[in-house]
């Protein structure tokens, strides 16, 4: 909740708002003689019914008559992100912002003259006649333009621009009376869509990316959270980067997207806890999903996964693609600390996980019904079986189909060497492949493993993903981190 001052003159203002407010509360004002914008008006003199102004519209400036010179205050939620949708010739526009910004900020072919209380400026002078330099908040302004266009009117910290989402500060997200807040304020659209108070996840359209600049996003106290991002739905590629998810929860969702289709995500990490079905950086997946340079910390639930929840679908194309990612947090029964549950063609290449493995669940894998490559990977969490049961392993959990797991190791937690082989595979079938317990020093050929170049190992236990070694990423769940100097980046 902020406060917004406004300071009037005797007779007739221009004015705009930049908080959420019942205009109720000013219209009652006994020095409001009339109000109006460019749709609607207001005039203290006649009957209500015959008075269109009800409602605020922040997307639009306001002449107010005044009967008194006066000082007020209005309370309100600020507003995060404001689209102005202008069309050809004169417009009466806001500047729907806290903070004043140059005039060369949003100026641009189509503004031909802007014009304030006092203050001019023409596109067509010599700049040293143009008195108007700087907007300022609660102003209004006539706008005459040569054609159509939307004036984005962005806080600083998250702005789209040339078919990117970009965020550039540390975002707190919230959620009040059924509307997202962003850093307290109510966050409008962006995009194309005009005056719409915005929903998680944001749409990518065509060929769009959401750029975290490498900032953190909290969403502490937000349960359930629907994802930062989805897809259109449409056969374009998308991309996600450069963002890390600190706290929050997911159920049958993610932490980066629910779902993943046509999209490519990397340089991107989660903290909270992975509930059932749900996915340390994506939902489900059921065609061409990329997923790399990603991990998560948070406890992974049953039929969880710490990078990806599910693979679903039954097209002979692979659904998708992990690789370089990690996890760390406990994993339940049936859950995965890669995939929680695959049914689909998949590949998983160079991974790892650290959490202790639960009954029926795997260190890499819960459980998979189709065909899966699994290369170069391992566990390290002790693994804890059901007395009499077979299912639960370091790689796999569970596994219908043959699966080609190649140079994948895991630690059995000083199990003997019978009950470690079991432990190792679960109940799945195996058809090529080394499966080893490197702990015991047999088998573990580190050429062999890093075959593509992505390990470090220098003799100690246990290898380390080289994208990951110049920067401590633990240390991402400082909130008011910016990691930009911890982190891999393309």
């Amino acid at each position: 909740m902020i406060t917004q001052n406004i300071n009037l003159k005797k007779g007739w203002n221009i004015l705009s708002f930049y908080i959420e407010f019942d205009i109720q509360f000013l219209l009652n004002q006994d020095f409001v003689l009339e109000m109006k914008n460019l749709e609607n008006t207001y005039n203290s003199e006649v009957e209500t019914i015959y008075n269109s102004l009800t409602t605020l519209d922040l997307t639009m400036g306001y002449l107010l008559k005044s009967s008194k010179d006066v000082f007020f205050s209005i309370s309100g939620s600020e507003i995060f992100f404001m689209n102005v949708p202008i069309k050809a010739g004169w417009n009466l526009i806001p500047y729907p912002n806290s903070e004043q910004r140059t005039l060369d900020s949003i100026t641009n072919e189509y503004i031909l003259e802007i014009r304030g209380d006092d203050l001019t400026y023409n596109s067509e002078v010599d700049s040293i006649y143009n008195d108007l330099v700087n907007i300022l908040p609660g102003s209004g302004y006539w706008l005459k333009s040569s054609a159509d266009f939307i004036l984005n009117f962005s806080n600083p910290c998250i702005y789209y621009e040339d078919n990117t989402y970009y965020v550039s500060c540390h975002l707190t997200i919230t959620q009040e009376e059924s509307k997202w807040k962003i850093n307290d304020m109510f966050m409008y659209d962006i995009s194309q869509n005009i005056n719409q108070h915005s929903e998680f996840p944001i749409v990518l359209g065509t060929n769009q990316t959401f750029d975290g600049g490498r900032w953190n996003i909290n969403i502490d106290g937000v349960d359930n959270w629907g994802g930062l991002v989805i897809d259109n739905g449409d056969t374009t590629i998308k991309s996600v980067k450069n963002v890390g998810i600190l706290n929050g929860s997911v159920t049958n969702t993610a932490f980066i997207s629910s779902s993943c289709s046509n999209l490519n995500i990397y340089n991107c990490y989660s903290t909270g806890n992975i509930g059932e079905k749900g996915g340390g950086i994506v939902g489900s997946s059921s065609f061409l999903c990329d997923i790399s340079n990603c991990h998560s910390s948070g406890h992974i639930f049953s039929k969880g996964g710490g990078i990806m929840g599910a693979l679903g679908g039954t097209s002979s194309l692979t659904a998708g693609n992990i690789s370089n990612c990690f996890s760390t947090g406990i994993i339940e029964m049936y859950a995965g600390g890669i995939i929680g549950w695959d049914s689909n063609y998949s590949e998983i290449k160079n991974c790892y996980s650290t959490g202790d493995i639960g009954p029926r669940a795997g260190g890499i894998v819960g459980y998979s019904d189709r065909y899966i490559n699994c290369y170069n990977c391992y566990s390290t969490g002790v693994i804890f079986r059901d007395v009499g049961r077979n299912e639960g392993g370091g790689i796999y959990g569970g596994q219908y189909f043959w699966s080609c797991p190649k140079n994948c190791y895991a630690t059995n937690g000083g199990r003997g060497q019978e009950e470690w082989e079991a432990s190792l595979k679960g109940s799945f079938k195996i058809s090529e492949g080394v499966i080893t317990n490197f702990n015991m020093g047999d088998g573990f050929d580190f050429n062999t493993f890093n075959l593509d170049q992505a390990w470090e190992w220098t003799s100690s236990f246990p290898p380390i993903l080289k994208i990951f070694m110049s920067s401590p990423w633990e240390n991402y769940n400082n909130d008011s981190a910016q990691f930009n100097e911890m982190g891999p980046i393309d």
